[in-house]
């Protein structure tokens, strides 16, 4: 069958037909236009896109050779990994982790400590326990080779649901001390959803979403994961505290926190723990294919360990342009909160029964959440 079709065309090419037998059709005056219209918008959009690719280069590109991070940046990532396996031996490593789960404050709590703790250099999570693992203990340890002792050494990063992440720091860190916190299920979930929006990994209303990403759910198990941060480290070791906590007082929280790991006590900053949050997306980005470029660019310097070039990204407001957009996120109406509320019921309860707490709180349909 294939030979025979080759022959056909061999034998059409050798044999054009007369021209007088080709009939062109005469193109209809209406969707000659539409399709010229059609055309010349989309040709507007690219170079509004071009145009705006151009301006965030060039905007980024100033503020990069304005502070000489361009020479400083390669050296600094040459010197890195060149000395890596020289540093482990005398760096100091983390006394304690804050391990989340994601959104339940953690990047407040970077932010607070911030200059009075060893934290990871130029990044605010490595991700080593659960996405970087394979990378080896010495690119992990590399994050704090500027740790001298003189202070706390820790990490915040959102470990908590992470199966396999509490046997491997009790391997590499097993004196280490463990900080959770806790946050209604419905708020996390929400402020989840906002997060997969943002960075386009998902589309849709949130109850298409919260039904074709189950790892939502997942990390709403508490109960069964801080069982297993009880089982690895023993309760002595863990501390659980609330999200609401630290949103009404946290100063208190802070206090609690530091009496736990050890940190000189201070006075809480203000950095968005009222009606405006930190980390918060105000509404889905406004094209979801740069979203997601954006995404696959943020990953690849965060694997090539290029903190001070994402840090510019972010004081340029490259980052907040590509991820959030000017409509904002609509509130959970009463039936979405009342259909989480009954989602999340069990797995509420559970985690009374394991910490013999009080969560009705967690329970009650409130008339309306905040966006």
């Amino acid at each position: 069958m294939t030979s025979s079709i080759c022959e056909l065309r061999s034998v059409a090419k050798m044999n054009p037909a007369p021209a007088s037998a080709e009939v062109t059709p005469s193109p209809c005056p209406a969707t000659e236009t539409r399709r010229r219209g059609e055309s010349r918008d989309r040709l507007k959009l690219e170079r509004r896109h071009a145009n705006f690719c151009l301006c965030c280069s060039v905007k980024v590109a100033m503020l990069l050779f304005e502070r000489g991070i361009f020479i400083k940046l390669i050296l600094q990532m040459a010197a890195g990994r060149a000395s890596i396996f020289q540093m482990t031996q005398s760096t100091k490593l983390p006394q304690f982790l804050a391990v989340g789960p994601g959104r339940t404050g953690t990047t407040w709590l970077h932010e607070a400590l911030e200059g009075r703790v060893d934290l990871p250099y130029g990044v605010k999570e490595t991700q080593f326990f659960n996405y970087m693992y394979d990378k080896g203990f010495d690119w992990y340890a590399w994050h704090f080779r500027y740790a001298t002792g003189a202070r706390p050494v820790g990490e915040i990063c959102p470990y908590f649901a992470e199966p396999l992440a509490p046997g491997r720091i009790k391997h590499h860190l097993p004196d280490c001390k463990i900080i959770i916190c806790l946050r209604d299920p419905v708020d996390r979930a929400y402020s989840n959803y906002k997060l997969l929006r943002a960075y386009a990994w998902a589309r849709g209303p949130l109850e298409e979403v919260i039904e074709t990403r189950p790892h939502i759910d997942h990390d709403s198990h508490y109960a069964e994961h801080v069982k297993r941060w009880f089982d690895t480290f023993g309760r002595e070791r863990v501390l659980i505290t609330w999200y609401e906590d630290l949103a009404s007082n946290p100063q208190e929280y802070l206090d609690r926190f530091c009496e736990f790991t050890g940190i000189e006590k201070f006075v809480a900053p203000k950095l968005g723990t009222g009606d405006k949050r930190i980390n918060e997306f105000s509404g889905p980005p406004r094209s979801r294919r740069i979203a997601q470029n954006a995404r696959h660019v943020l990953y690849w310097l965060r694997d090539k360990r290029a903190y001070r070039t994402i840090d510019a990204l972010e004081s340029a407001g490259v980052w907040n342009y590509c991820f959030s957009g000017p409509v904002p996120y609509p509130r959970l109406t009463p039936e979405q909160d009342a259909m989480l509320r009954q989602r999340y019921l069990p797995e509420v309860e559970a985690l009374e029964k394991l910490l013999d707490c009080d969560l009705s709180r967690w329970k009650k349909p409130r008339p309306r959440r905040a966006a």
